[in-house]
């Protein structure tokens, strides 16, 4: 794990069927935490594009890592770097 990583447990939603696991997240820096709001407030996360770019700004994970996760495992990542960096103190 990285020194600028938390691990988290990411646990499914209430709908998804997956097993927890857990995934390093970043530490923000106040850009990423600004477009990330950003992105969020404009997008309310309809689209998987925008998942998927929230869990690239959140983690070092490679696009070939991130393949092999279900759709509703990467829901889940989204969910826990959105917390993780809401929580930012």
């Amino acid at each position: 794990m990285s020194n600028d990583a938390t691990k988290i447990k990411v646990n499914p939603s209430e709908g998804q069927e997956f097993k927890p696991f857990y995934i390093e997240i970043l530490e923000p820096t106040m850009v990423q935490r600004e477009k990330m709001m950003n992105t969020i407030m404009q997008t309310e996360l309809r689209d998987f594009s925008t998942l998927l770019q929230i869990i690239r700004w959140g983690t070092a994970y490679t696009d070939q890592e991130l393949n092999e996760y279900s759709n509703d495992q990467l829901a889940g990542m989204c969910n826990a770097v959105v917390e993780k960096w809401s929580k930012k103190k």
